[in-house]
């Protein structure tokens, strides 16, 4: 499922000293510097192993619309992509 940030804003938080301040943990196009134009092509929520001991942490893959990027990386647990939802 692909989905496009439709609401076309960062999620990066400007910090006092006028440089965005964000967790490098979240989805982000380095060459663009925004996350305005992220094309989420895949994710998968933290999930618990099949011996039900470990937590599989959560993780995503996306594109950027403008320059073409691509990057897949670990997400943190509670994160989704916006506007994602899980058909039941």
């Amino acid at each position: 499922m692909t989905i496009i940030n439709p609401d076309h804003r960062s999620t990066g938080l400007p910090s006092t000293g006028g440089l965005a301040e964000r967790d490098s943990a979240l989805p982000w196009c380095e060459r663009c510097s925004t996350d305005e134009f992220l094309i989420y092509e895949d994710f998968v929520p933290a999930r618990v192993s099949s011996e039900g001991r470990d937590l599989i942490p959560a993780s995503v893959s996306y594109s950027c619309s403008v320059c073409g990027s691509f990057n897949g990386h670990q997400v943190p647990p509670m994160w989704s992509p916006p506007h994602w939802f899980w058909y039941s």
